[in-house]
């Protein structure tokens, strides 16, 4: 145990200096060690690595992926954090030859994080440029951490976990870059399925031969003749259904696996006439019906989907569809055609195979086994436009938690009596179009309090430049017991972790700088104690506009490229009112509207200040607040 608390610490603790450096080959020396049976020894090489090695052009890749492999294969909980910082190593390397040789391969390995298409554009990236390929895939996994404010992303560790179970267990064939089957794909993106059916596709010759006397008599030379041809064409390929009933809201999305009939492979089946060789819907090889033509495809395709239609609608849909052809004949014959010369499918497969597909389009593009069990607390974020004292941009995020339901329920749970037994971690990320991280801040808000039986909320403000150029924006919050470690437990998360949420922005304002007098965004809030007008904002912002009854109004403003006089002293005018809005609901019981006015200078062409507004007399209900500001200097 030793051995690996020190190993950890090494990786910790950066500025632990080695007396001598070596340019042996550390992933080498690490393997033959762990072949040897020293696995911790083999690890602590490839620490040495990663202290030694300052030049990212000697970075080889294969120490950070070997690294990952092995702490996941063997659950080593203790060395999760230096399993990411290692991997997170590896993606730096800017080596060239077999170092980007490895590299590439490596950053082929994360395609499940990634959609089709977003995938695509790493692949045309990767043509171009490696390394700015493998910058693009260590950021989206930056983007991904789902404990933002730990060294430890424990979605990089449950990818590798699944990689690991994979190489294990999806033998069937070696046609992906783990060197497996193509089951492997979906269970690192989804975990494993809530329903797996296994078997064999059989010929049934009772119910083949009740479906073709459905339309033919069997005694016939020619239907005999049919039946020997859909022998021939019958192959008992092994399948493997897997169903995810909850990943999309079109639907369940149901994937097949089996021994296509072109390659006798086991991968993915797109459609279940895979299973049929293609010379089986050859019309030659049919029997001739008004209207059409019956294949041996046809029947084998019918019994097939007998076999599976207990399994999901997918197949019982298409078996239905199937039965009423047999039913109706000439009827379904005049619309469908039941033979091909060149491997040409039923139209209404290929219709399933597009609603398959829309429905996988609207799953997730990954998702975690461990994350979806955590309780979910709500998360809301609004955006105030400001400027910085040269003129440009920049929006203040707000982001509100809402965490004390929570937190009320785990302290009673737990027989705890002081709030302060929990803390809460706020993270925002920016993101590029692709979804790739530009930029993380994180803050640790003051809990949350619960004043007169209002909720309030935990709140953080964030401040963004625009020259971030970023498109998307991903707010997360973790809350954590602190009397618990902050070590993984069963599930990987850490066991301090209670409750997690979100929220995405994906269409952000892109403010521009501005030559005239402006406004910016006014912020209205109110105050759980005294104001300390020294803060930047000195209030609980209301992102969504409601002031409590026991508080004063508070509003933050700003005001730029104001008029100049001759002194060179700018010159604010500020008259607000608060009015009722419907009759009955009275902002104040001595007359309908309050009014007040402030003036305000300054040296600069910008004023930005908070005030505070005093509500007297108030009952519950809705109000107009009316803003006019005026630049004294030039009238506007």
């Amino acid at each position: 145990m030793r051995r690996s608390v020190l190993v950890v610490l090494l990786l910790l603790y950066s500025s632990f200096l080695y007396a001598q450096t070596t340019n042996e080959d550390h992933y080498e020396k690490g393997i033959e060690l762990y072949h040897e049976g020293d696995l911790e020894e083999a690890l602590q090489t490839w620490v040495d690595a990663f202290y030694e090695i300052k030049d990212t052009s000697l970075i080889d890749p294969r120490i950070g992926s070997t690294f990952i492999e092995l702490v996941a294969r063997n659950r080593m909980t203790s060395f999760y954090q230096a399993a990411t910082e290692m991997y997170y190593w590896a993606l730096s390397s800017t080596g060239e030859g077999e170092k980007e040789d490895f590299l590439r391969k490596e950053i082929l390995k994360n395609e499940p994080i990634f959609d089709e298409y977003e995938f695509d554009d790493i692949e045309k990236l990767l043509k171009k440029d490696t390394h700015h390929a493998a910058n693009a895939i260590l950021r989206k996994w930056e983007s991904m951490d789902p404990t933002p404010g730990t060294r430890t992303n424990e979605r990089l560790i449950e990818h590798w976990e699944r990689i690991v179970y994979s190489k294990e267990y999806f033998t069937k064939a070696d046609n992906t870059i783990f060197g497996t089957d193509d089951r492997a794909k979906l269970y690192i993106k989804y975990g494993r399925p809530e329903l797996i059916f296994k078997g064999t596709l059989e010929h049934d010759t009772g119910v083949i031969y009740s479906s073709v006397a459905t339309v033919a008599d069997p005694s016939s030379d020619e239907v005999k003749k049919l039946l020997e041809e859909i022998l021939k064409s019958h192959y008992p390929a092994e399948y493997e259904v897997w169903i995810y009933p909850f990943l999309s809201n079109e639907g369940r999305l149901v994937k097949i696996f089996g021994e296509k009939n072109s390659t006798l492979s086991f991968q993915e089946i797109e459609v279940v006439s895979d299973f049929i060789p293609s010379f089986a819907f050859n019309k030659s090889k049919g029997y001739s019906a008004p209207g059409g033509t019956y294949t041996p495809g046809f029947f084998l395709l019918h019994s097939y989907l007998e076999q599976l239609s207990t399994f999901d609608s997918y197949f019982s849909g298409q078996f239905i569809e199937l039965n009423q052809i047999l039913s109706f004949p000439t009827e379904g014959m005049t619309t469908v055609k039941f033979y091909t010369d060149g491997g040409w499918v039923f139209p209404f497969v290929r219709k399933e195979e597009a609603e398959m597909h829309r429905i996988s389009m609207d799953a997730p593009t990954s998702e975690s086994t461990y994350f979806k069990s955590l309780d979910e607390i709500d998360v809301d974020v609004r955006e105030y436009g400001f400027y910085d004292e040269e003129g440009e941009p920049f929006t203040f995020y707000v982001m509100n938690s809402y965490p004390l339901p929570r937190m009320l329920d785990y302290m009673s749970k737990q027989e705890r009596e002081d709030l302060k037994d929990y803390s809460i971690t706020h993270s925002v990320s920016l993101l590029n179009e692709d979804l790739m991280g530009l930029h993380k801040m994180i803050d640790d808000p003051e809990l949350p309090l619960l004043t007169k039986a209002m909720a309030h909320p935990a709140q953080s403000i964030f401040k963004v430049s625009s020259k971030f150029n970023y498109e998307n924006i991903a707010f997360s919050i973790q809350l954590y017991d602190k009397l618990e470690s902050n070590e993984p437990g069963d599930s990987l998360l850490p066991k301090s972790l209670l409750a997690s949420g979100k929220f995405d922005i994906s269409e952000t304002n892109n403010p521009k700088p501005v030559n005239e007098f402006d406004l910016s965004d006014v912020m209205l809030g109110y105050q759980l104690g005294e104001a300390n007008f020294q803060d930047e904002i000195p209030f609980l912002i209301a992102i969504d506009d409601k002031i409590p009854d026991f508080s004063n109004l508070f509003i933050h403003f700003q005001a730029v490229n104001l008029s100049l006089n001759s002194e060179q002293i700018s010159n604010l005018s500020i008259e607000l009112s608060v009015e009722e809005k419907k009759r009955g609901l009275g902002v104040f019981r001595r007359s309908k509207k309050n009014s007040v006015t402030a003036n305000y200078q300054g040296s600069s062409s910008q004023i930005r200040e908070s005030l505070e507004f005093e509500l007297v007399d108030r009952e519950a209900g809705k109000y107009e607040l009316t803003i006019k500001f005026t630049d004294k200097n030039s009238g506007i």
